[in-house]
């Protein structure tokens, strides 16, 4: 392994790049990457043999992470046990990333590049306009798959405090009604009937109820299963925001009744990127296959 950067984030190009050019460093690569601009500057007065600093320009101040790069990344990541980790994914490149956590939670980021570590040759030392710049796409459907199933085995486990950790505050939640209708009158569900309309402070009502003593409906919990599957993406509307769709289908028991309930429908999402990189759920919108609910209640979210 060797040491490959240390990320922050900034807030003015040119102020940074000025002060760290009278320290002695060149500006290497500047990179679009999703919604941030990413400087990577370093020391080496021809290339970029050695470790390097990563400003990004984005909200918010600070630390983000440390980079190493590894030949290997299974083995970097197996020999750190159960210590929390993000990915990995790989970019249309060929480089695979892994985030892991460190003991108080600060994050290492794991670089296998699918080539050799880059290597540029030295740039002209007039650093705010002579660097390189390239854009590079990191395709986030592995990122926003693996959120998907976080969520479906938090709410599984009946961790329902944590999985409102996930929520943004401007939440929008609803489960329309299904109607049966002829094709040309359209999808066949109804713009004013809900099975379940929520925002984030109605959201945070059931989950508080559902950690206490007085649910009823649901103590003993329904024991269930979600099934996340055929999830597709495209840019949203807003910058840092991702449209998902996928398809759920939910196994839900009760009781010693031998029985079982299937709800299956397709879920519409807007997921939105935070400053610290990671996502929350800004919008939900979940279409039943169902004209009529196969369970008697909806006390659990889908």
């Amino acid at each position: 392994m060797r040491f490959a950067h240390a990320s922050y984030r900034v807030t003015d190009r040119a102020t940074c790049l000025a002060f760290y050019t009278a320290l002695g460093f060149r500006l290497a690569e500047e990179a679009r990457i999703g919604d941030a601009t990413h400087l990577f500057l370093t020391l080496d007065p021809e290339g970029r043999g050695g470790p390097e600093l990563e400003l990004v320009l984005a909200p918010g101040t600070g630390y983000r992470h440390v980079a190493v790069a590894t030949d290997d990344l299974d083995a970097a990541l197996a020999r750190l046990g159960s210590a929390p980790v993000r990915g990995p994914i790989t970019t249309p490149s060929g480089t695979r990333l892994a985030f892991a956590a460190d003991p108080d939670g600060y994050e290492v980021e794991l670089i296998q590049y699918a080539g050799p570590a880059p290597s540029l040759p030295a740039s002209p030392s007039d650093a705010d306009a002579s660097a390189p710049f390239r854009s590079i796409d990191v395709d986030p459907t592995p990122r926003v798959t693996q959120f998907l199933y976080h969520e479906a085995e938090l709410l599984d486990d009946n961790r329902v405090r944590d999985w409102y950790a996930l929520l943004a505050e401007d939440l929008v939640y609803e489960v329309p009604l299904r109607v049966t209708r002829e094709r040309r009158h359209g999808a066949g569900f109804s713009p004013a009937a809900f099975h379940q309309r929520d925002t984030y402070s109605s959201i945070a009502a059931r989950v508080k109820r559902l950690s206490g003593e007085f649910a009823w409906a649901e103590d003993p919990p329904s024991r269930t299963r979600r099934i996340v599957g055929n999830v597709r993406l495209r840019p949203g509307d807003a910058p840092g925001e991702h449209l998902v769709r996928s398809n759920l289908m939910l196994y839900r028991g009760r009781g010693d009744a031998p029985g079982h309930h299937l709800i299956v429908g397709e879920r519409h999402d807007v997921l939105r990127e935070t400053p610290g990189g990671d996502l929350l759920i800004a919008r939900r919108t979940v279409y039943l296959d169902h004209t009529s609910l196969p369970t008697h209640n909806l006390a659990i979210f889908l």
